[in-house]
């Protein structure tokens, strides 16, 4: 495992980086839990098959904003190297925010997968780590320890190695699911789509009347009977609060105030009726939007070929 600290060597990494097609990152962290944390490592792997620690590189930036820069630079806005993070809005905070070209996030490509192709209860990267049978049990315990001091202990070495690792190999699991719960709408088989539709429909209405039906139930019984958790099934209270004003109210204020409250306001069937004729003497910029709703008729049970 390269791991670098002195610039020189830094800057030599991230031009040798920079030859990759592709690259996975991922990001530690110093002072996480402050409103000003830092950051402490990049790694990366440039290799996409089953990998050990060894291969991955660590790049040691705490306190180096010239090498930090210098990989945003090189690697983050550069279009041509595609980049893959688990949670790649936390990483790309640190690592060019709106500079960043050509970034994947695992974590929202899983969950763009359907539950019946991805069973999981939540998209972590432990969680999808196991799911896969990466490795039965991830040790997180490093990930909240101190980024912020030096020298790192080996176990947190080895930790920040893995993750990328794990990432890589999560990549090559969820695209051939990605890919095939997202089709070219283009060469879809319409055909096979409707008959699975027809096939499930009359299911899920039934199952989905009966759950909402069961919550309803629950909302009323568990709170009459003094329970807030059973079995898995908690209930929350929470209080919204709507305000309303009178639109001739806010426009007399914001013109006694001489407030600029310049903003578009959507305009119902209703309001356009109210304005009548004077409606044609405002600027109103008119969006067309296309809705498509499916309308089905229930097929034969012959015809469902279950």
């Amino acid at each position: 495992m390269p791991y670098l600290r002195d610039p020189d060597e830094l800057a030599a990494a991230i031009a040798q980086l920079s030859q990759a097609p592709q690259l996975w990152l991922d990001t530690e962290t110093a002072d996480y839990k402050t409103k000003k944390p830092r950051l402490s490592l990049i790694q990366v792997l440039a290799v996409g098959e089953i990998v050990t620690p060894e291969q991955v590189w660590v790049l040691d930036v705490l306190e180096q904003p010239k090498s930090v820069e210098q990989f945003i630079d090189i690697i983050m806005e550069n279009g041509a190297i595609a980049k893959i993070c688990h949670n790649a809005a936390f990483d790309r905070r640190f690592l060019g925010k709106d500079r960043v070209q050509n970034l994947t996030c695992t974590l929202e490509m899983a969950k763009a997968i359907p539950h019946h192709l991805l069973p999981v209860e939540n998209h972590q990267l432990k969680t999808l780590t196991e799911y896969f049978a990466i490795a039965s049990a991830v040790d997180k315990a490093e990930q909240s320890s101190d980024w912020g001091q030096r020298p790192l202990t080996p176990s947190q070495c080895h930790y920040a190695s893995l993750d990328v690792i794990y990432l890589a190999q999560i990549y090559n699991h969820l695209r051939p699911l990605y890919q095939r719960s997202h089709p070219e709408p283009a060469t879809e088989d319409i055909e096979a789509l409707i008959l699975r539709y027809h096939q499930l429909k009359p299911k899920w209405d039934t199952l989905n009347a009966e759950v909402k039906h069961i919550e309803e139930r629950l909302k009323k019984a568990m709170p009459a009977q003094g329970i807030q958790e059973q079995q898995g099934v908690s209930i929350q209270t929470s209080k919204r609060t709507t305000r309303k004003v009178d639109f001739g109210a806010i426009a007399a204020y914001a013109q006694a105030q001489d407030l600029d409250l310049n903003f578009a306001v959507n305009l119902t069937k209703d309001t356009m009726k109210k304005l009548g004729n004077g409606a044609t003497e405002l600027p109103i910029e008119e969006q067309v939007s296309t809705i498509i709703k499916l309308k089905t008729q229930p097929l034969a049970e012959e015809d469902l070929l279950f």
